[in-house]
């Protein structure tokens, strides 16, 4: 039965007993998920809860057992103008054998997120790996919201181009600046769908994130900043977690990118790749010499909208080449 079954927020002391689950699912074939226990801990870290539980969900059987898990991500940004609060669903799995036993599995992991439906007015979206769980969720729950494509490029020459701008200074950087705040509000307008950054989390996510080391760079113009990169090596990739530019300087991206580049020992890496929907950055990569490798749709179920604080007029409003998934590559991965 059903009843039996129970949900709970994964924490510290469970996460190794998930992490080990995970491992037994990649055995069964179920490989979309990380074997990296820290990967874990990085993505799922709740923001203003340091030290409280994960932002995970793990379901329990009778004896105790974990049957299933699933990570989730509050997320604040701009839609259409507007504010947006949402929320973004992955690395979900139920074990295989439960799921043929039990199929309401799923529709008890899915009552894990009413409160951020009803109570906090969260839209979820998510991002489905596996294609013939995303055609069931869209023939009932779910639409298309974007399409999110990885681009790749290999590292087969060491040498960067190099790349100059008399307009714009790049640097590396250890934190980010009050300034990145005007930034967000500043290109707003340039992406219907952008994560509304400030000093406060991109530093709590990126340079005090005690699981995961990143390279960080900006772009500035007369002293103002018009661009920023996230970058980190994992496994023998190196991925851009997080780029965003102001787009009256396009130039900035690869600027950005290959800045970022220079820090990395190269020797380890095999591709440099990263995730992206905004039609600007994916020309400027595509003439770059980057390959489009994967795409990945990402879905937003309908009937939260009735309770959201977005409507249909701004889903149908919005160009889906200008939404830009800043920071959610990690997501994705």
């Amino acid at each position: 039965m059903i009843s039996d079954f129970t949900v709970s927020r994964c924490t510290e002391e469970s996460i190794d007993e998930l992490m080990e689950f995970i491992a037994r699912m990649h055995s069964a074939g179920i490989t979309f998920v990380s074997l990296d226990t820290n990967n874990f801990r990085s993505k799922y870290r709740p923001y203003r809860e340091e030290g409280r539980d994960f932002n995970l969900f793990i379901i329990r059987g009778q004896r105790g057992e974990i049957a299933g898990c699933s990570g989730y991500m509050p997320f604040e940004s701009l839609f259409n103008g507007k504010g947006w609060s949402g929320i973004i669903g992955c690395d979900a799995i139920i074990d295989p054998e439960y799921r043929k036993q039990f199929p309401g599995l799923l529709l008890l992991l899915a009552r894990c997120y009413e409160k951020f439906i009803f109570k906090d007015k969260f839209l979820p979206l998510g991002f489905p790996y596996n294609n013939e769980v995303q055609q069931s969720f869209m023939d009932k729950f779910c639409e298309e919201f974007t399409e999110v494509c990885e681009f790749v490029r290999p590292l087969a020459s060491k040498k960067l181009p190099d790349l100059k701008s008399s307009l714009l200074q790049v640097r590396r950087i250890d934190y980010f600046a009050k300034d990145i705040n005007a930034f967000f509000e500043r290109i707003s307008a340039q992406h219907h769908f952008i994560m509304n950054g400030d000093s406060d989390f991109l530093n709590w996510k990126y340079p005090r994130n005690p699981y995961a080391k990143y390279v960080m760079a900006e772009a500035r113009k007369g002293g103002r900043i018009v661009g920023y990169v996230v970058a980190e090596l994992r496994q023998r990739n190196i991925y851009i977690d997080d780029i965003t530019v102001d787009l009256k300087f396009p130039q900035a991206i690869l600027l950005l990118i290959y800045k970022a580049l220079g820090y990395f020992n190269r020797d380890r890496a095999v591709n440099v790749s990263c995730y992206l929907s905004h039609k600007s950055y994916q020309d400027i990569l595509l003439r770059a010499g980057f390959s489009p490798r994967h795409k990945q749709s990402c879905l937003f179920f309908k009937v939260p909208l009735l309770f959201a604080k977005i409507g249909w007029q701004d889903l149908l409003s919005s160009d889906r080449n200008l939404y830009h998934f800043n920071g959610l590559a990690r997501y994705m991965y």
